[in-house]
């Protein structure tokens, strides 16, 4: 898929995006870097941001969730750490 936003070109190609400006290559790599790219080049246009609107909060919503877990493991272990301690007094 290619998107073309004044002197800014995006294809998205699978997991692959290449990011262009003004004919140049700027990056080619991660899809979701180079959305992130063509985002801030366009200083946050919202004709981009609201193309790309899923794809970003879907990868904000599996980064918020994976803390969160790794928060509820933290308190798990610290609740069994004081357990343990209240049984050896």
């Amino acid at each position: 898929m290619i998107y073309d936003f004044k002197n800014l070109k995006l294809e998205i190609n699978n997991n692959t995006g290449t990011l262009y400006k003004d004919d140049k290559l700027m990056f080619r790599g991660d899809s979701y870097i180079s959305i992130k790219m063509f985002l801030a080049e366009s200083n946050n246009n919202e004709w981009i941001r609201k193309k790309f609107k899923t794809q970003l909060e879907m990868r904000e919503h599996c980064r918020w969730k994976k803390q969160d877990e790794q928060l509820k493991n933290e308190q798990k272990n610290q609740q069994k750490h004081q357990e343990k301690e209240k049984l050896s007094k």
